[in-house]
């Protein structure tokens, strides 16, 4: 509730026409005069509804492909020059951003339609495109959660670098999703 108007904002300033070139502030003053604050909130309730359900299926899932694996002595090993990280954890990764990304896709197209104004209809949800890039979002910051938690990373790298890395790939893949939900 309280990071939603600035993520209503920087939506607005990615993909709604007229807002393209304003400012933050300006957005904000311009989305409050025409909309009232409520148009700070357009498009919170799906993903609020939603995200203690998705993610749930999201650890759950990888937690079961994560057992499922320890069967299988190959999905035990070490990747060379991952710092430990082994097979099982990018096999589980992989399992559990995939059922988040079923579940996210709705959501994620329901709000960013509500914040820039739009209309959708849930034939549009499960487009290629569309669910490729939400697809992306869960994959890169859960693959990361683990392989942190999992592997014997340095102080240093854990604290500064991968995130930093790690941050500008995921603006770059916000904006694409942004851009696509708006056109999709």
């Amino acid at each position: 509730m309280v990071g939603h108007p600035l993520d209503t904002i920087k939506t607005k300033m990615q993909a709604q026409k007229g807002f393209e070139n304003t400012s933050m502030i300006r957005t904000c003053l311009q989305t409050v005069r025409t909309q009232g604050i409520i148009g700070l909130y357009r498009g919170c309730v799906p993903p609020m509804l939603g995200s203690g359900i998705y993610r749930s299926v999201q650890f759950s899932a990888f937690e079961a492909a994560y057992t499922f694996c320890d069967r299988y002595p190959f999905c035990k090993k070490e990747i060379p020059g991952t710092f430990g990280l082994q097979v099982r954890v990018i096999l589980a990764g992989a399992c559990g951003s995939t059922a988040r990304a079923i579940i996210e896709s709705p959501l994620e197209l329901a709000k960013i339609r509500r914040q820039t104004g739009q209309t959708y209809l849930l034939k549009d949800v499960y487009k290629v495109s569309y669910l490729g890039i939400t697809y992306l979002l869960p994959t890169i910051s859960l693959a990361t959660h683990y392989v942190i938690r999992q592997a014997n990373v340095h102080q240093f790298a854990a604290r500064y670098v991968i995130p930093a890395i790690l941050s500008t790939d995921l603006c770059t893949v916000d904006v694409t999703l942004v851009r696509i939900a708006h056109r999709a």
